[in-house]
């Protein structure tokens, strides 16, 4: 029986990039999911930004770092770097928050400011991408053992 290395098609990348192309694939396909929900009846086309970025944020920051590991550790991938995908959605989202208030100063039109301090969402934020990306991990990795295991 094939082992589950030689069934991943990408099987000559270094697993990290395999990772990392999972974790976009998703985040597309989270977009695109969103944007299909949201534009699917006409009163909701108004409100289709705000519910399209709500959806995203939540799927991104709370969703992708623990499948992203899950793929990671079943990939036979390390722990650093399931952790080092876990910690993408904080680092944007305090890149980005600062950025969008930056364009609204210049332009009149940005991210809107959070009520929160910007520390304790980036920390929240990052506690939800290390305690997703262990239990992904985990998961990913007893995963791999099982099928190792299946096939002995």
């Amino acid at each position: 029986m094939p082992s589950l290395d030689q069934r991943v098609p990408l099987r000559d990348t270094p697993r990290h990039w395999q990772s990392m192309l999972a974790l976009e694939l998703l985040a597309v396909g989270a977009l695109v999911v969103s944007m299909l929900v949201t534009l699917a009846t006409p009163e909701s086309r108004a409100a289709a930004p705000g519910r399209i970025y709500e959806s995203l944020l939540v799927t991104v920051v709370f969703g992708l770092p623990a499948l992203a590991a899950l793929a990671t550790g079943a990939l036979d991938g390390g722990l650093l770097r399931a952790l080092g995908l876990a910690v993408l959605p904080s680092l944007a989202w305090t890149v980005t928050v600062p950025a969008g208030y930056a364009l609204r100063r210049a332009l009149g039109y940005g991210l809107p400011i959070p009520d929160s301090p910007l520390w304790a969402i980036a920390g929240t934020f990052l506690a939800f991408g290390l305690v997703g990306g262990v239990v992904g991990f985990l998961v990913g990795r007893v995963g791999l053992l099982l099928w190792r295991r299946r096939g002995a």
